[in-house]
C-alpha cells in the first residue's frame, strides 16, 4: 500500500464479537464458545497526522481518534466507491 498522507480517507476493518452484531457487520459467524457472534465492521476516518515511525493518527467519523500502524492489514485507503457509499449513508442518516 502506498504511504498514507494527511487528509487521506481510510477504511479500518475491526474484528469484533458481541451477542448481537450491529447493522453493517460483515462475515458474521458464531464464536467458538457459542454465546457470541464474531464479525467484521468497517470504520471510516481521515488521516490527521502521518508520523515518520510509520504510525498514523486517524480521526474516525464517530469523532474518536486512533493511533494505528500504517502497515496494519486491516487498514486501507478509501477508494471512490467507499467514499460514495459513505456519502450515501451519511445523507440517509441525517
Amino acid at each position: 500500500m502506498s504511504a498514507l498522507q494527511v487528509s487521506d480517507r481510510i477504511v479500518y476493518t475491526r474484528h469484533l464479537s458481541a451477542a448481537v452484531p450491529p447493522p453493517g457487520a460483515r462475515n458474521v459467524r458464531p464464536s467458538s464458545g457459542g454465546d457470541f457472534t464474531a464479525f467484521e465492521l468497517d470504520e471510516h476516518g481521515q488521516v490527521v497526522e502521518a508520523r515518520p515511525d510509520g504510525l498514523i493518527l486517524v480521526r474516525m467519523d464517530s469523532g474518536e481518534q486512533r493511533l494505528l500502524a500504517g502497515s496494519d492489514p486491516s487498514l486501507r485507503k478509501a477508494g471512490l466507491i467507499d467514499q460514495l457509499l459513505r456519502l450515501k449513508l451519511f445523507h440517509r442518516a441525517s
